[in-house]
């Protein structure tokens, strides 16, 4: 059993935040690349209307960017632990399952837009 490490767990409230601001960016994003790549389906490859969608799915790529980023800022705290021979922490273990699930989440939703869309 790990004990408890108040600072740790300040880190992990901070990234506990992190994740939910970038969830709540990416889902809402999410729905305009949605609507945009609708718009899409039946354009051309480089109108108005695909260029728009492509934009949108890259600012969804920078926030599964910042999801990702995310994650291996947590594997390195981590790591630290492990090589100072201390225990898993049982807190820092589910932020992380949360924040890759949340960046495994946002990669479907990419592919899945993306493939609905005329591709270059």
């Amino acid at each position: 059993m790990a004990a408890p490490d108040p600072a740790l767990d300040k880190d992990i409230a901070a990234i506990t935040g992190k994740l939910a601001a970038i969830s709540t960016g990416f889902a809402r994003d999410a729905g305009k690349a949605e609507t945009l790549a609708q718009s899409a389906r039946g354009a051309a490859v480089g109108s108005d209307a695909w260029i728009a969608a492509q934009s949108a799915l890259a600012g969804l790529d920078d926030w599964r960017a910042q999801s990702s980023s995310l994650v291996t800022d947590i594997e390195a705290r981590a790591t630290d632990r492990a090589a100072k021979l201390q225990p898993d922490y049982p807190a820092l273990a589910a932020i992380r399952a949360k924040a890759q699930a949340e960046t495994d989440r946002q990669t479907a939703t990419i592919a899945r837009i993306q493939a609905s869309m005329p591709s270059a």
